[in-house]
């Protein structure tokens, strides 16, 4: 029996090792989350936000974490020159509504996440807008509208 208390006690301590270091990878995150500020023009933590992208600049960066998140692009204008979102999200979900004609691009990094684009991709060459993402535990949705 004496053997079973030990295991037990060498279980726990591996345990609480492993919820220490968690804990620590979630400070950090948060850390990182909180100087979002300086680093990204919008920021969505902690709940659900909508933008209206068509009055933002035509590059913007978007810091989000903890959040669901929707960017609306179908009052925007085409143009020329690429729309670019700079995103970073982690533990969050990211929606991109865009007009039906327009084609997006998405490049970046991806842990643990995925990205769904319904748009045309194979009809179009120029984007009209520019994902550049860097992802972890997080979702990416770009819906035609």
């Amino acid at each position: 029996m004496s053997d079973m208390k030990k295991l037990g006690k060498v279980v726990s301590y591996i345990l609480l090792v492993l919820g220490v270091a968690n804990m620590v990878f979630l400070l950090t995150r948060i850390k990182k989350a909180i100087g979002l500020a300086s680093s990204y023009e919008l920021i969505s933590t902690f709940g659900e936000k909508s933008v209206d992208m068509s009055k933002q600049p035509e590059i913007i960066s978007l810091g989000a974490m903890f959040s669901d998140t929707t960017l609306d692009y179908t009052q925007a204008k085409t143009r020329r020159e690429p729309y670019v979102l700079e995103l970073m999200a982690s533990y969050a979900g990211v929606k991109v509504l865009v007009p039906e004609e327009w084609y997006v691009e998405t490049n970046g990094k991806l842990k643990l996440s995925g990205i769904e684009n319904m748009t045309m991709t194979y009809e179009k060459r120029v984007p009209d807008l520019i994902i550049d993402h860097d992802l972890v535990f997080a979702g990416l949705e770009i819906k035609v509208i």
